[in-house]
């Protein structure tokens, strides 16, 4: 195993929401347009997941629908608990939503931290690491 050690930042952000990225460019005008969707129905199904705290499957398969429906091609869009990246089916750890979508030919990745956690929460992990505090949206991404 290698000694590695993820430092995280809030992701830089477009006035519109959307994740900067020189990806962008390469967006059409009507897709760019378009592309904000992505970062909004993410930031929409962490809120939801964090709500119900506990149907995020049927929250991502909702936030799918909406994405594919309004023409993104999805990669992936999946809850993922941020201290090992293993699939979230409940929130006793702290998580994420991932996601990576194509709009035309251009690939959107972004992800949202869902600020709430059970309380049977184990007492081994804390429910916001410092590390985590600010960031709205860590740039790391889950394993394929």
């Amino acid at each position: 195993s290698i000694n590695t050690e993820i430092d995280v930042v809030p992701t830089v952000r477009e006035t519109d929401g959307l994740a900067m990225s020189s990806r962008n460019g390469y967006l059409s005008h009507d897709e760019r347009a378009l592309a904000p969707l992505f970062s909004r129905t993410l930031k929409e199904t962490a809120q939801r997941v964090a709500e119900s705290g506990s149907d995020i499957e049927a929250v991502i398969a909702e936030a799918e629908a909406i994405l594919t429906d309004a023409g993104f091609v999805l990669d992936y869009l999946e809850a993922r608990h941020t201290y090992d990246l293993s699939k979230a089916s409940s929130l006793n750890q702290e998580t994420a939503i991932f996601g990576a979508a194509f709009l035309g030919t251009t690939r959107l990745i972004d992800n949202r931290i869902v600020y709430s956690v059970v309380s049977e929460q184990p007492a081994s992990v804390p429910a916001k690491p410092l590390n985590w505090a600010r960031a709205e949206s860590p740039v790391i991404a889950p394993p394929r």
